[in-house]
């Protein structure tokens, strides 16, 4: 039996120089968790969680909307947006009403104060996003947002 010599410390790889390290998929994961972290320190500095930023910066969007069209444009189980509309209601950032034209429908909209909240959430993603790429050359930006969007694209 064979025993390999075992590597001296100078001859071992540094952190961050093992060969899968740079690999792409290793990568995206390493810069996701990252973006993650920062983002969910965002949202909680506002007191929001992450589904309740989906829903808040949607109807930014979308305007008025019935609750079944605003959990499939966030892609949330429908039963599953109950909860996060009342927490919303409740802080009065929503409101929900009947719709004028299905009595059975509920449109649900922003309030003033939920406007107010999707400006400083604005405010401070544009701020995290900028801190976060700040090492990438500002033409680049645009072909990484390009090419993120491909890929998640093709991920279906």
């Amino acid at each position: 039996m064979t025993t390999e010599r075992a590597a001296s410390v100078g001859e071992l790889p540094l952190p961050g120089d093992l060969s899968f390290q740079s690999g792409t998929a290793y990568l995206l994961g390493k810069v996701g968790a990252v973006a993650r972290h920062r983002w969910t320190e965002t949202l909680a500095r506002i007191g929001v969680s992450p589904n309740q930023f989906l829903v808040l910066m949607a109807l930014a969007e979308t305007g008025p909307v019935c609750q079944q069209f605003l959990a499939g444009v966030i892609g949330i189980d429908p039963r599953n947006i109950v909860p996060i509309l009342d927490s919303l209601e409740a802080r009065h950032l929503i409101s929900r009403a009947t719709d004028p034209a299905d009595r059975r429908r509920r449109l649900i909209e922003l309030t003033r104060a939920g406007r107010r909240i999707v400006a400083d959430l604005s405010a401070l993603g544009e701020q995290t996003e900028r801190e976060l790429l700040a090492p990438v050359p500002a033409g680049d930006r645009e072909a990484l947002r390009r090419i993120l969007r491909s890929v998640l694209d093709a991920a279906g």
